[in-house]
C-alpha cells in the first residue's frame, strides 16, 4: 500500500460512475447524500498515482456490476484522495495507505478490508456477500481442488523443512487467527498449483501448543499468518519472508521468482516454459536459412543440446521433422494436434506439462513461418531423435 504523502488538487468529481466505471465516485460534498440512509457501502480510497490502485480499479468496477441488482441496498463507490475535499473523509475513516477498502454496514459501523487480503473479483464478492448477506451475480465457484498442503508438526518440521533438496514454503498459522482462516483456501489452491513441482513443498504449521510454539519463537513468529520460504541447497536454511498481498497470484509469482518455476495460477505452465534462449536463436537462423545452410545450423543445434535438458532434444526433433518434410504443413498440423490435447486435458498432469512444453517449443518455430519464408528441405537425411508423444 502507498503511504499518503501527497495530495493533488483536481476538479471535483460528480456522484456518477466515470466512463467505463460502474462504481460511484463520491467525495465530502455528496457523501452524506449517498452513503448511509440504511444502506451498506463498500468504499475504495484510491489515487491516480498509485499503481496498486490502478490494478484494483477495474476489479472494483466489475464488483459494482456483480451487485447491481441490489444497488438499493448496497453502494459500491470510490473516493479519489486527490480530489479537493477528500481530506476530511480520509481523516474521518483513518485512511493511512492506498488502496484502502472500507465496509460500512447499514448502521454505520465500519470495518477495513484486510490490506494483505486477496483482491480478486471472486474474493471481494465473497467478502461482500458474507458481510451484507446479499448475493452477487457471479456464478457459484467451482469445487475446491484436493488439499495438498503438507501439515507440519513439531516432530516433522526439521525433516521436511530442512531437506536440502526441497524448496519449502511454510505458513505459520493459528487456529484462533481470522487472517489465518482467510488464508487457508488461498494457500490450499497454491499447493494445487504447484502439485507437479516435485522439488517444492507447500507446508503449514499451526503454532498452537508448546513444542510448536517453540518453533514459532525460533523464527520470530509474533503474529499470524506469517509465510516464509526455506530454499533448497542446504540443511541450515535461512528463510525468505513472503511480504506481498496474500492472494493466489502473488504466491505464484513469489515462488516462480525464488525457485525458477514457470507456473501460472491454476497450475498450468507459462508459454515460455521449456524455451531455451540459445536454442531460440538457432531456430531463428534455421527458419530463414538457405537450403545449403540448414544442415549446418542443425549440426550446431546438436552440439548445443549436448549439455541441455530434455527441452533441447525437443528442438532437435522439430528441426529433423522440418528437414524431412514440408515445414508449413508440419508446424500447422502439429500445433493443432497439441492444442486439442491441451484443451481436452484428458491426460495426467505430468503428461500435460510435457505437451505444453512441446507446444511452446513449436511456437518458437511457428513465429517465423510466413509468406517470406523460403525454406526447402535438403536432400540429405538426418539421424532422428527418438519420437515421443
Amino acid at each position: 500500500m502507498y503511504s499518503l504523502l501527497r495530495f493533488v488538487v483536481v476538479l471535483a468529481s460528480v456522484a456518477l460512475p466515470s466512463a467505463g466505471s460502474s462504481a460511484l465516485n463520491v467525495e465530502e460534498s455528496n457523501w452524506d447524500t449517498l452513503i448511509g440512509k440504511g444502506k451498506s457501502a463498500f468504499i475504495e480510497f484510491w489515487a491516480p498515482w498509485c499503481d496498486h490502485c490502478e490494478r484494483l480499479n477495474p476489479i472494483f468496477d466489475e464488483l459494482a456490476d456483480t451487485f447491481s441488482d441490489v444497488k438499493d441496498k448496497l453502494v459500491i463507490a470510490k473516493v479519489n484522495v486527490d480530489v479537493e475535499g477528500s481530506r476530511a473523509l480520509i481523516e474521518r475513516y483513518g485512511v493511512t495507505g492506498l488502496p484502502t477498502m472500507k465496509y460500512i454496514n447499514e448502521r454505520g459501523n465500519t470495518e477495513e478490508y484486510d490490506p494483505q487480503g486477496p483482491r480478486s473479483l471472486e474474493d471481494l464478492a465473497a467478502y461482500l456477500s458474507r458481510k451484507s448477506g446479499l448475493k452477487s451475480r457471479l456464478p457459484p465457484p467451482p469445487p475446491p481442488p484436493p488439499v495438498l498442503t503438507k501439515k507440519l508438526t513439531a516432530e516433522t518440521f526439521d525433516n521436511i523443512v530442512m531437506n536440502p533438496d526441497k524448496d519449502v514454503l511454510v505458513a505459520f498459522t493459528a487456529p484462533y487467527s481470522a487472517h489465518s482462516q482467510t488464508l487457508q483456501p488461498i494457500y490450499d489452491r497454491v499447493s494445487w498449483d504447484f502439485r507437479n513441482e516435485k522439488q517444492i513443498i507447500i507446508a503449514q504449521l499451526e503454532v498452537d501448543g508448546d513444542p510448536r510454539r517453540i518453533i514459532g519463537t525460533e523464527y520470530n513468529i509474533t503474529s499470524y499468518p506469517i509465510i516464509k520460504l526455506f530454499p533448497k541447497g542446504s540443511n541450515m536454511k535461512a528463510p525468505n519472508d513472503f511480504l506481498s498481498t496474500r492472494d493466489e497470484l502473488s504466491f505464484v509469482e513469489f515462488l516462480n521468482e525464488h525457485t525458477g518455476t514457470q507456473r501460472a495460477v491454476g497450475g498450468g505452465l507459462f508459454d515460455t516454459a521449456g524455451r531455451i534462449f540459445d536454442m531460440d536463436e538457432l531456430v531463428k537462423e534455421f527458419m530463414v536459412a538457405s537450403q545449403a545452410d540448414t544442415l549446418k545450423i542443425y549440426e550446431k543445434a546438436i552440439a548445443q543440446t549436448i549439455t541441455q535438458s530434455v527441452s533441447g532434444k525437443q528442438y532437435l526433433r522439430v528441426m529433423e521433422k522440418l528437414i524431412r518434410d514440408n515445414k508449413g504443413d508440419y508446424l500447422v498440423q502439429e500445433g493443432k494436434r497439441l492444442g486439442v490435447i491441451l484443451e481436452k486435458r484428458a491426460l495426467s498432469d505430468d503428461k500435460l506439462d510435457e505437451i505444453k512444453i512441446k507446444s511452446n517449443i513449436l511456437a518458437s518455430f511457428v513465429q517465423y513461418l510466413d509468406s517470406s519464408s523460403t525454406f526447402e528441405a535438403p536432400i540429405e537425411a538426418t539421424k532422428p531423435v527418438k519420437e515421443e508423444l
